[in-house]
């Protein structure tokens, strides 16, 4: 399974981490070449095991976790269980306080995959888009365009392309 998430959402959630502070772990310039160096070796060990590579975007997952957890289970050839469906029932649509713990897997999943777009500053949010133009491209999000420093209301269809180029591209290996 290959997971990879919007950068501007991996910046939003790193941010504030005592441990990633006056480190490369918030350098967003840094992190998309690492997504870049990882997207060429999903590409090499796609070629080789293309019915073994399952990528997915953590949004879509996020947005809904119920039948993208189905289908993976489907493409993994296992069950989807009663324990699993219990699992997400509990953590997917947690109603946490205000204080957040950043390290817990309850989460109220709406919410998560835009949560960057409300917390991050336009400047912040035009950097890792300059910054990650490429990947941001390669994975299938989109850029928003913020005029004036003002937000208009996102939604999925505002950041997500609607195909996933990584799953467009196991396709086209599996069609030879």
């Amino acid at each position: 399974i290959y997971l990879v998430r919007d950068p501007r959402a991996v910046y939003n959630s790193r941010k504030n981490l005592f441990w990633c502070a006056n480190t490369s772990c918030t350098d967003m310039e840094y992190f998309c070449k690492e997504m870049e160096e990882d997207v060429q070796k999903f590409k090499q060990l796609s070629q080789n095991y293309p019915d073994l590579i399952i990528p997915i975007r953590f949004e879509e997952l996020s947005l809904n976790p119920y039948n993208k957890t189905k289908e993976l289970f489907s493409k993994l050839q296992q069950p989807m269980t009663r324990s699993i469906e219990f699992f997400l029932r509990l953590h997917v649509k947690s109603y946490e306080s205000k204080t957040v713990n950043p390290y817990s897997t309850r989460r109220n999943s709406q919410k998560v995959p835009l949560k960057w777009y409300y917390n991050l500053s336009s400047e912040d949010i035009n950097q890792i888009q300059i910054k990650c133009k490429d990947i941001m491209h390669m994975l299938g999000y989109k850029p928003v365009d913020i005029n004036n420093n003002e937000k208009v209301k996102v939604n999925a269809s505002t950041v997500l392309t609607e195909s996933f180029p990584l799953q467009d591209y196991i396709s086209y290996l599996n069609a030879d």
